[in-house]
């Protein structure tokens, strides 16, 4: 406990985190589980909304800036329990700092969540994950270039069982590997693919690399998913854009909704038969 408020206090005022801990304790749910709805992910979750509010809540500076990212937040209940919804997040690229983009992580923390599943869309760096495909992160690459004092990220190796075998019972394409996030927003070249690849990563985003590890720095498990939504430059003729990825993403939103329900359910389920 001493090891988890020192670290916040790396990155938070004393009243900063006296507010999230004032907002948090007012919550008509306690969820056990947070998910954090990342580019094509938005909407995948249904159940009953008991509390929606923005990021402004927390900060009132906060909004995300970029297309399908919402800033909202949700409480959910499910019959086997209660869950926050991260509608979108904010990123490094948009001029915000470490406290910032943290901020949703910190406030699940705060709410007592045990279990957080981080969502994103990366472009492939590996003629074997095709667009469309799931990668389930059993590590992660942090070339983002900014500095931070968090503990190193590790992926629940149970939870990652979980979402594969849940990925498969879906029908989508799921392998695990290496995420490697960059700070953007620029897509990358031809040449960084490669580099990306050489140094062993399967996919590549602008998100989650600093959620996953100060996550696991604040004791919570991480579950990190990423929707395979383009090929890498260099590995595709096409030229790549964001309409681009929010396109894919909303031709699997059926099957991600089905998925995003079965893996969430499922977690629920097992650790309220836990406690």
């Amino acid at each position: 406990m001493d090891q988890e408020r020192a670290l916040l206090r790396t990155l938070y005022r004393d009243d900063v985190l006296e507010h999230l801990r004032s907002v948090a304790s007012v919550s008509p749910l306690r969820p056990l589980c947070a998910l954090v709805a990342g580019s094509g992910w938005g909407g995948c979750v249904e159940g009953e909304t008991v509390e929606e509010f923005t990021l402004a809540r927390l900060h009132p500076s906060l909004c995300p800036g970029v297309p399908g990212h919402q800033g909202i937040l949700r409480l959910v209940r499910l019959p086997q329990g209660h869950l926050l919804v991260v509608e979108g997040r904010l990123h490094l690229y948009e001029g915000y700092g470490l406290p910032e983009v943290l901020l949703p992580v910190t406030f699940a923390h705060f709410l007592g969540v045990q279990i957080v599943i981080l969502t994103n869309a990366s472009g492939s760096l590996s003629p074997f994950l095709r667009p469309g495909s799931i990668l389930v992160l059993s590590d992660q690459i942090d070339w983002t270039f900014v500095p931070d004092c968090f503990p190193r990220a590790v992926f629940d190796e149970k939870l990652r069982y979980l979402a594969l075998r849940g990925a498969w019972a879906c029908g989508l394409s799921a392998l695990e590997g290496v995420y490697v996030g960059v700070l953007g927003p620029s897509f990358e070249t031809k040449a960084e693919i490669q580099m990306l690849g050489f140094l062993g990563g399967h996919a590549v985003g602008m998100s989650t690399v600093k959620e996953s590890k100060w996550a696991r720095g604040l004791g919570m498990k991480v579950l990190a998913l990423s929707l395979v939504t383009n090929w890498g430059t260099g590995l595709s003729p096409f030229p790549l854009s964001h309409e681009e990825v929010l396109s894919l993403a909303e031709t699997q939103k059926p099957l991600l909704r089905t998925f995003l329900h079965h893996i969430v359910t499922e977690i629920l389920h097992e650790n309220r038969c836990e406690s």
